[in-house]
């Protein structure tokens, strides 16, 4: 059984402080001065609006409607760092997580990483499944930049503002 956590909105810490970004700050700055100085620009544009955004929103609180059962307080005191590889998982291992009908298409994420190993192979026709990270090092950006935080956007939730602006890696399916 699981432990549910959940405090009173009057209880509940002010998340969107300063108090609440300065490693996420600290992470973002390193990232993108360190590893992601390849990116193509219009990618590096994007990251740092969407930290701009995470850091205006702050994390959600019980305060806001869509968060009003949901207590992220635990989440946000916390300091997650990304993965610098994926870890070591097996197929088997990945089946203990699967749920639903067997011929259901599955894509594996493994730290962060897109795992085409240990992701369904076989897919519709005209249907194709790429890691974002290998377009990005293929030099195939037009799609990207096209549709990447177009649907989800930044400034629409905090969490997916944090997501784009630290993501390593996805999937990207074309139909």
């Amino acid at each position: 059984m699981s432990e549910v956590l959940t405090a009173p909105p009057e209880t509940q810490p002010d998340l969107s402080s300063d108090s609440a970004m300065p490693a996420y700050r600290a992470d973002f700055d390193a990232l993108h001065s360190n590893s992601r100085a390849s990116e193509p620009a219009w990618l590096g544009l994007r990251r740092a609006s969407a930290m701009r955004s995470f850091e205006a929103a702050g994390f959600p609180t019980m305060r806001d409607e869509d968060w009003h059962f949901t207590n992220v307080a635990p989440i946000a005191s916390r300091n997650f760092h990304l993965a610098v590889t994926a870890g070591d998982v097996t197929r088997a291992e990945v089946v203990t997580f699967t749920f639903g009908h067997t011929d259901w298409h599955t894509f594996v994420f493994v730290d962060g990483r897109f795992r085409t190993d240990l992701s369904t192979e076989a897919l519709p026709e005209g249907v194709t499944v790429d890691s974002l990270a290998g377009l990005l090092g293929s030099g195939d950006h037009v799609l990207l930049e096209r549709h990447l935080g177009r649907i989800a956007t930044p400034e629409s939730s905090a969490f997916t503002a944090l997501n784009t602006a630290f993501a390593a890696d996805g999937a990207v399916v074309r139909v």
